[in-house]
């Protein structure tokens, strides 16, 4: 991983792994609210505003409509981030908004 801040270099995943343009959009609104709500409590706000930006890096790619508690969407994207150094804090996180991943 990069020393740049995470939410910079979160975009640039984002902007590799999503070509779809509401999805990009969907992933900066996800942004700026996790933003918003880690100034609130006093939270890193570019480790969140990152987790926002990458919650659905997969989705285009690996929708996982059948709901799969270990396969596709988010499983592939942490996946990938695990292999390339990101912390188990945003990993765990991205995973905890997909009731079926069971996090």
């Amino acid at each position: 991983m990069a020393t740049e801040p995470l939410a910079n270099e979160a975009l640039n995943i984002m902007h590799d792994w999503v070509q779809s343009e509401s999805l990009r959009k969907h992933g900066y609104a996800v942004a700026d609210s996790m933003k918003h709500f880690a100034q609130l409590r006093g939270d890193d706000v570019d480790l969140w505003e990152a987790v926002g930006l990458l919650h659905d890096m997969d989705y285009e790619s690996h929708p996982n409509l059948e709901r799969s508690p270990t396969e596709g969407h988010p499983f592939i994207g942490v996946a990938w981030l695990r292999d390339h150094g990101w912390s188990e804090e945003v990993c765990r996180a991205i995973l905890s908004h997909a009731d079926y991943a069971n996090v």
